[in-house]
């Protein structure tokens, strides 16, 4: 994924510390990590004022349909499981940041 500069973190705890010291558009995790898993993140992700606008995606092998529940209703802005399609999740990424740059525009004008 050449396509974004990646910092990378080996567990939740660690990509926390990389969010304060970056300016990061999104994070991408799997779920299963030491520390802190990508649950524990998204949640300390979403419910923090300074980062709670970074649009989190979770990746994961746990396919049953209560998982992808729980992380949706965490606040994950998508939920992938494993194997997954390089180009899909890139497509993904995409969307995602399309969307928040259209959503940063509408906001801008309506506190005009």
């Amino acid at each position: 994924m050449n396509d974004y500069a990646l910092p990378i973190a080996n567990d939740g705890q660690e990509a926390l510390v990389l969010l304060k010291k970056n300016d990061v558009n999104i994070v991408v995790r799997d779920i299963m990590m030491p520390v802190m898993d990508g649950i524990e993140l998204c949640i300390q992700i979403k419910t923090n004022i300074e980062c709670s606008h970074i649009p989190v995606v979770l990746l994961t092998a746990k396919t049953a349909d209560e998982h992808r529940i729980e992380g949706l209703e965490i606040g994950a802005d998508n939920y992938i499981t494993k194997p997954f399609n390089l180009e899909i999740l890139k497509l993904r990424i995409l969307k995602i940041f399309k969307w928040s740059l259209k959503s940063h525009k509408t906001f801008k004008k309506s506190w005009k």
